[in-house]
């Protein structure tokens, strides 16, 4: 038994390939806020190359002195769909089983003889795909595509936000200062509350005057905030305040108002 590749020419054109480059653009998201995405370009590729493969598997036996042939067509791929592809792809289980049952071979010798056949000529269309402008720009667009994320990743590590594409743009250019700005904010106060808890065990907190004197606050300390990060931080203790506050039944807490209330005098808001 052998496997058998006849080239074929296809009446019709393939399909477009890859897209040419990747565009960004703005869109308002379900908050009513402006947010920045990506798409692949709807200017792409023409592959122009018509040619397909059918590959078969033939079977030459003797029946009463006379040599006779048994063929079984696999499928007919096209040049660029067997870079996209795997074989499996295009062969149905039960075909595979049924020329097993009437070949007499096992499944493993069936797809070792068609790999066999077929991988070389799979690397040299892969080759030839590879030197097109369409491999480059598909490259490129890859590369973009991860270095976006990565950014996304970096940006999620060091704030602990989901912000990232309301502030910047695919290609990592700022759209938005005064968001950012308020996301490194919120980061800072998270940070200070964090701190407070990690320190809580060295507190006395049986009362306000102890937590004073214990907490590592001072009278007298300035603030190092600027007007506009005082605005931004009033309305966060506003916030915080409505969800903690005693007569909150739900979330109220003394202690968490005894501690906010200081975070409050050391940003002089």
């Amino acid at each position: 038994m052998y496997v058998v590749i006849q080239k074929l020419k296809h009446k019709k054109v393939n399909s477009k390939g890859s897209s040419k480059f990747i565009k960004t653009y703005s869109y308002i998201d379900f908050n009513g806020e402006t947010a920045y995405g990506y798409r692949h370009s709807e200017e792409c590729f023409e592959r122009t190359n018509t040619t397909a493969y059918k590959i078969s598997i033939r079977k030459s036996y003797r029946e009463k002195g006379r040599v006779k042939q048994q063929q079984w067509s696999l499928f007919t791929v096209s040049y660029y769909d067997l870079l996209e592809f795997g074989l499996e792809d295009f062969i149905r289980d039960s075909k595979v089983d049924l020329i097993v049952k009437e070949s007499g071979i096992s499944t493993a010798e069936f797809w070792d003889m068609v790999y066999k056949k077929v991988t070389p000529l799979v690397e040299r269309i892969r080759l030839e795909y590879e030197a097109t402008d369409e491999y480059k720009a598909k490259c490129k667009n890859d590369k973009e595509i991860r270095e976006y994320f990565e950014r996304e990743c970096k940006f999620r590590e060091e704030y602990g936000e989901c912000f990232y594409n309301h502030i910047y743009d695919f290609y990592g250019n700022l759209m938005n200062q005064e968001l950012l700005e308020q996301v490194k904010l919120d980061k800072k106060v998270r940070d200070e509350y964090y701190k407070y808890y990690q320190n809580k065990s060295s507190y006395q907190s049986d009362s306000y005057s102890n937590y004073y004197n214990k907490s590592g606050y001072q009278e007298g300390n300035c603030s190092n905030y600027s007007n506009s990060d005082k605005k931004i931080l009033k309305k966060i203790y506003k916030t915080v305040a409505a969800k903690f506050h005693p007569d909150n039944g739900a979330t109220g807490s003394e202690e968490v108002m005894l501690m906010l209330n200081r975070l409050k005098e050391q940003w002089g808001v």
